[in-house]
């Protein structure tokens, strides 16, 4: 992140904030010690928020968030150590979404995990950006 923010001006840089499952043993060892990996990695984490513990049955964007990395760890796994096999039915149901992805900042996100429960309503309309074909 620190890298790709570098080639950005301030009013295009991300912020990461690691959201992980609910876990009763090593969340609340993990939040304790991150003010610790902050001080210890300050280019790590300059643009890093402090994490965030959800459950996939409250928060459904972490559901979603978990199945398309799987999906997209295995379909890079595949093509470096076995390219011949072929893609996985799931990777291919997700790669002509793709392209209908939104690049939202953190505020924008925070309003539609807000909304995920409320399918009838869309907190935000997408922006065609400049003919480039990217949504904002």
């Amino acid at each position: 992140m620190a890298d790709t923010n570098a080639d950005n001006p301030n009013h295009m840089q991300a912020m990461l904030r690691p959201i992980f499952d609910s876990h009763q043993e090593f969340g609340p060892r993990f939040e304790a010690s991150f003010d610790e990996f902050k001080s210890k990695n300050p280019n790590s984490s300059k643009f890093l928020w402090p994490p965030i513990f959800e459950n996939e049955q409250t928060y459904l964007c972490l559901q979603a968030a978990d199945l398309f990395t799987y999906e997209m760890r295995r379909t890079v796994s595949n093509h470096f150590f076995d390219p011949k096999r072929d893609l996985r039915v799931a990777a291919g149901r997700l790669f002509p979404q793709i392209n209908r992805s939104f690049v939202v900042d953190y505020a924008a996100l925070e309003t539609l995990a807000g909304w995920q429960e409320r399918d009838e309503v869309i907190p935000i309309s997408p922006i065609e950006d400049g003919g480039n074909g990217l949504l904002t």
